[in-house]
């Protein structure tokens, strides 16, 4: 799956994102603006411009469904930092947690909380606004991502982290796998939102969009590996206990 996954990455995301962010750096603008200018340079039809709003209308439907799992994030995140979780052990953290998940009126306080940060980022812009987040949750989220790896992987055998990744099943890797693959690579760089429209459109005159995109998703690629290997010690962590 992985090795379909990268080639799903590098054979087709890839060069539709540059294209994207091609077309946004050119014009400037969000995804239905920059359609329709670049349709209209080229001799085309003024319409092609409303291709660009079903990806913002899907962007926000997604944005819906993440503020549920951001809102139990930042409540989880806020226990932590009161000691709560610290406090109670893993069997009481599930009850805890899932007694928080089922109370509609703390979920709501979260879900408006995460919403009114996401505006407020959101009014600022790309550069003003976006950028500076990005600059600053990117790294925090690379860290606290190095730092469970650390307490998670056995130093006397870190291949044993990696083992399920990299064992070839080809008996399971069928057609629907592949389809997967490709989908993930797509939802992996955000593709048909528009966000590689805006990240163009707010990239410096110059950017070159090959080198610049090549880096996101390579970071993305290690992140998200990284986060699959976590996932398998994390159960496996659960299960011995």
């Amino acid at each position: 799956f992985i090795g379909a996954y990268v080639l799903a990455l590098l054979g087709l995301a890839l060069p539709i994102a540059i294209a994207e962010a091609f077309v946004g750096g050119q014009r400037g603008a969000g995804a239905p603006r920059s359609f329709r200018e670049t349709a209209l340079a080229n001799g085309g039809w003024r319409l092609w411009g409303w291709l660009g709003w079903p990806g913002l209308i899907a962007a926000f439907l997604l944005l819906v469904l993440l503020s549920i799992t951001s809102a139990w994030s930042l409540a989880y995140l806020a226990r932590i930092g009161t000691g709560e979780l610290l406090v109670a052990g893993s069997m009481d953290a599930g009850p805890l947690l899932n007694g928080f998940a089922l109370d509609p009126e703390r979920v709501m306080f979260w879900v408006t909380l995460f919403l009114v940060v996401v505006c407020v980022v959101v009014s600022h812009g790309i550069r003003r606004g976006l950028a500076p987040a990005v600059l600053v949750l990117v790294p925090v989220c690379l860290i606290a991502l190095a730092y469970l790896l650390s307490e998670l992987i056995d130093p006397a055998a870190p291949h044993q982290a990696l083992a399920p990744l990299i064992r070839m099943d080809w008996a399971a890797f069928d057609a629907d796998a592949a389809h997967l693959a490709f989908r993930q690579a797509f939802a992996t760089l955000a593709l048909g939102l528009g966000v590689m429209v805006g990240f163009g459109a707010g990239a410096p005159a110059g950017t070159r969009f090959f080198p610049a995109l090549s880096i996101v998703l390579l970071v993305d690629l290690v992140t998200g590996v990284a986060a699959l290997v976590l996932i398998g010690l994390l159960a496996g962590s659960s299960v011995s206990q």
